[in-house]
């Protein structure tokens, strides 16, 4: 008989929307609990449970995606941690737009998804099948504010009435036998009940009450009755029981209110003197006018780095090209010694954490230092040197499907475009262009350039730029492409161009200040208004990095520096990515010989630098040009160079920044 199973909710995930002027912290993990039963009652056994994330109810965009092998059901109860596997991507659960859970067991969807509710400045709560299960291992420890103890060690619970800005903040850590006892004096009694099944011993042991399939019913203090706690703030239709530093969120008024300990107020209203409140905005007008102070000091919470696994990972390589291609990373090509170069890769997916080989059927010759745009569906590859006898240059390509696994011919580039590497590309939405480059010395450094259109399969000539060069940086800003910086062969350059595809034209890009000087191997990123460079060297024989960095904006034509006094590293041959917010630097090396896995977070909103958790990096490499990218929820290094080629790599989750303030 074919078993049938059903998938019961425990409760819907709380998603929070930080809006000014209060947004405060949320932890590293979420809790998503649920009860698979058979058509006899709950289901014990093991199973595969996927859970994602998405921004519609149905169909859609992929936000977030873990699958948990190998699950254990205890009375069909199962407790999973969202960021566990791979690491939660906090800043796109904190968006303003409804996000919606689905979950697969064993591959198949059960249920429709949950709608998961934004509801300003609120917490998350954590859920779990056992008492002795709650945990939260990245949640701040007793001297901050927002977040809860539990049982055995670990923290978490309930989300309401505190002395700590509505999280409970346990003296002790009791074992599942003893009642549990907060600064307050509060002693919780009764069951912990998960969809009906008791969890933790009836005397003196529980915390929470969940009402059938829901966690997150009631919590019982002493008694009373608190609407909505354990689940996170749930909207309540109706005020819970007044006392000071109680919190809850009104559904009629759409609000967090917090009790005063004479009346219900907006929250930050009847904030005590010292308490700590957190914005995600630096000098927030909104809390200084409200009478607080900010702190000198930046709390990241989400952030940190987690290797990329090894099982079926492609051979070490460099000067390899890694692409966000959908749901994978796509990794091509790269030298894995000095003669040897290869046309093999692999297609990493961060939400999994595995490897899949890319196909080598009718994939185009081996080569390193070439270029990958993805068109969004097509990932295009053109250019790049190899070694036949001595170091040769190419000047075609492919085009590769991620999904189905196979390439397709590229046409013929034109004749007049010679082979060369270190040249750049941007996809403008139907194009590649492709420009500069060398092929092996200053006579054979190059000023020109083309574009191809993957879907009539055609190439057309451009009209040359500025002077010829390589190891110069290129971005798309949505209409045209700035080159920028380089290296002539001679020396490097501190000049650029600006070009419109349209009109098959060039425009001048302004001299930067004299404090930019020329450079090559630098980074350039689009932020959606202006251009931010960083870092390079001057091209000497015994070359030093720098730590300069600018911004220049296309539509004023002009620049202006970057102050860098808190950047610790200076480094060429890194690589900086834009996440949205962000620009990250990351890798590289400050010298001829030295290389780096330091780096760091600059947001221009704040005009602010931060350092980037080094627990857990990859190993010290050059990643230079297309090693890393931003798939959009995270940064993804693979592969790079520290005196041999590399297979290892990193996952960086970049989380979310809030700044303390104090109120006064």
């Amino acid at each position: 008989m074919r078993l049938r199973r059903r998938l019961t909710t425990a409760a819907a995930l709380v998603a929070v929307a930080l809006s000014a002027p209060l947004a405060l912290a949320a932890p590293l993990n979420l809790q998503v609990q649920g009860q698979v039963r058979a058509v006899d009652g709950p289901y014990d056994g093991t199973v595969s449970i996927t859970v994602s994330l998405w921004d519609a109810s149905e169909a859609g965009g992929l936000v977030h995606e873990e699958t948990f092998e190998d699950t254990v059901l205890d009375q069909g109860v199962f407790s999973l941690r969202l960021g566990e596997v791979v690491g939660l991507p906090i800043t796109a659960l904190t968006r303003g737009d409804s996000l919606w859970v689905e979950v697969e067991v064993d591959g198949a969807a059960v249920g429709a998804r949950t709608a998961l509710l934004p509801v300003a400045s609120a917490f998350y709560a954590l859920r779990a099948g056992k008492a002795a299960s709650l945990e939260c291992d990245a949640c701040l420890d007793s001297t901050h504010v927002g977040f809860n103890y539990a049982a055995s060690g670990s923290k978490g619970g309930a989300a309401a009435d505190a002395d700590k800005l509505g999280g409970y903040t346990w003296t002790t850590v009791p074992e599942a036998s003893d009642a549990w006892v907060n600064e307050s004096g509060d002693t919780m009694t009764g069951p912990l009940t998960v969809n009906g099944v008791v969890t933790a011993d009836t005397v003196d042991a529980g915390a929470v009450s969940a009402d059938g399939a829901t966690v997150g019913g009631t919590l019982t203090v002493q008694g009373a009755s608190e609407v909505g706690a354990y689940a996170g703030f749930a909207p309540q239709a109706a005020e819970p029981p007044a006392a000071a530093g109680r919190m809850y969120y009104d559904a009629n008024k759409a609000a967090m209110l917090v009790h005063n300990g004479t009346s219900w107020g907006a929250v930050g209203a009847g904030v005590p003197k010292g308490a700590i409140m957190f914005s995600e905005t630096a000098d927030d007008p909104a809390f200084i006018d409200a009478g607080y102070q900010g702190i000198d000091s930046a709390l990241r919470l989400g952030e940190g780095w987690s290797p990329t696994k090894l099982t079926a990972a492609p051979s070490a390589r460099y000067v390899n090209t890694c692409t966000a291609t959908g749901v994978y990373v796509t990794c091509f090509g790269g030298q894995s010694s000095g003669t040897v170069y290869v046309n093999t890769g692999g297609r990493y997916r961060p939400s999994t954490d595995k490897w899949a080989t890319t196909s080598t059927t009718g994939a185009p010759g081996a080569r390193g230092l070439h270029t990958a745009v993805w068109t969004g569906s097509q990932l295009l590859v053109w250019g790049g040197r190899y070694y036949s006898g001595s170091t040769l240059y190419r000047k075609d390509g492919g085009r590769y499907d991620p999904i189905a696994n196979t390439w397709a011919a590229m046409a013929a580039t034109p004749a007049a475009l010679p082979a060369r590497a270190l040249h750049t590309a941007v996809w403008t939405g139907s194009r590649m262009i492709v420009w500069g480059g060398y092929a092996g010395s200053a006579a054979t450094t190059y000023d020109d350039g083309a574009r191809y259109d993957p879907v009539a399969n055609t190439w057309s000539t451009m009209f040359k730029g500025p002077s010829k060069r390589y190891y110069h940086s290129a971005v798309w800003t949505g209409s045209r492409m700035l080159v920028w910086g380089g290296f002539d062969g001679t020396a490097v350059l501190a000049d650029g161009g600006s070009y419109d595809p349209v009109s098959d034209t060039w425009g001048q890009i302004a001299p930067p200040p004299a404090s930019v000087t020329g450079r090559r191997g630098h980074t350039a990123v689009w932020t959606g208004t202006h251009m931010i460079i960083f870092g390079g060297d001057n091209g000497a024989q015994t070359w030093v990095a720098d730590k300069v960095a600018a911004k220049y904006d296309p539509e004023g034509n002009v620049w202006e520096v970057i102050d860098t006094t808190t950047v610790a590293d200076s480094r060429s041959y890194h690589s900086a990515v834009w996440t949205g917010t962000q620009m990250i630097v990351w890798g590289g090396m400050p010298g001829a010989s030295t290389f780096t896995n330091t780096g760091e977070l600059y947001d221009p909103g704040q005009d602010m630098w931060l350092p980037m958790n080094a627990l857990n990096a990859p190993a010290a490499r050059y990643v230079w040009p297309d090693s890393a990218v931003w798939t959009g929820l995270s940064l993804v290094v693979w592969g790079g160079y520290n005196g041999a080629a590399m297979n290892t790599g990193g996952v960086y989750q970049p989380g979310l920044t809030l700044y303390p303030y104090r109120k006064m």
